[in-house]
């Protein structure tokens, strides 16, 4: 644990030393791309979508990642209860670990991407691959540099939104394939 500790104290003075103005105010609003209520917002388009298109399963699927990320963080706030840093541009009003935001951008846009990639041509693959990375890196690094996480809640942030993803793209698999005996 000190040694985690060490990293986030070293990675949290590093950011806090490299602010500038005018990228403070882009990740601000960077960060804003996984705020609860934005995805909230988005996800249920998106679910409303899907269930137009009649891919039910992509719905069900969407709406498991998003609550169960959700769910998980918000029980591991309450349980762990860590401050956050000290030197945040702005303040939170939960407790920091884990990030939600990070969490979030996996379950919700990691997602998103996947179902897209997916539905995409081979040529427009790679670019979505790299714009998902980008987007989900962002985030991540928009919470390190506003100052209201640590690495470490950021990194089982991320680790939290990939279980849910996998999980979801399992059960979106299940629900697609054919019963043999219908």
């Amino acid at each position: 644990m000190k040694l985690i500790s060490l990293i986030d104290s070293s990675v949290d003075q590093w950011f806090v030393a490299s602010r500038m103005d005018w990228l403070t105010t882009f990740m601000f609003y960077f960060t804003k791309l996984a705020e609860a209520q934005v995805v909230a917002v988005l996800a249920l388009a998106s679910l409303l979508y899907f269930l137009w298109k009649k891919e039910k399963s992509m719905a069900w699927a969407l709406f498991i990642s998003v609550l169960g990320s959700a769910g998980t963080v918000l029980i591991m706030k309450h349980l762990i209860a860590r401050p956050r840093p000290l030197y945040g541009v702005y303040a939170e009003s939960l407790y920091s670990f884990p990030s939600a935001h990070a969490a979030l951008a996996i379950s919700f846009y990691g997602l998103f991407f996947y179902f897209l990639i997916n539905q995409a041509r081979k040529t427009y693959r790679v670019w979505l691959y790299i714009l998902s990375a980008i987007s989900i890196f962002l985030i991540g690094v928009s919470r390190l540099y506003l100052g209201v996480h640590y690495l470490s809640d950021v990194l089982v942030g991320h680790a939290v939104g990939v279980v849910w993803m996998v999980i979801a793209i399992w059960i979106e698999k299940r629900l697609n394939k054919k019963n043999p005996l219908s």
